[in-house]
């Protein structure tokens, strides 16, 4: 059985002391993320992606605990806990 966390995120921030770290910050609590150089055109358009508010309130749509968590679906802003998206 699959499960569906309706984990929302409510604001993505870029630190304004490190530009390779990314706040998400969820009703759960906030993440730190770490962006690496190896991967500089993917850092960038995330970056560009954060700056215009493009994450803001999507939902953490694949949540597998303890491993991984998928999200930035724009189809699943707005969308409802159990409820089919994509």
């Amino acid at each position: 059985m699959k499960y569906f966390f309706s984990l929302l995120i409510c604001l993505f921030l870029l630190s304004c002391s490190n530009e390779n770290h990314v706040s998400i910050t969820t009703e759960y609590g906030t993440m730190k993320v770490q962006l690496f150089d190896s991967t500089p055109k993917h850092k960038e358009n995330f970056k560009k992606l954060v700056k215009e508010g493009f994450y803001n309130d999507l939902l953490f749509h694949r949540v597998i605990k303890g491993f991984m968590i998928q999200g930035g679906d724009p189809e699943s802003r707005g969308s409802g806990a159990g409820q089919t998206i994509g």
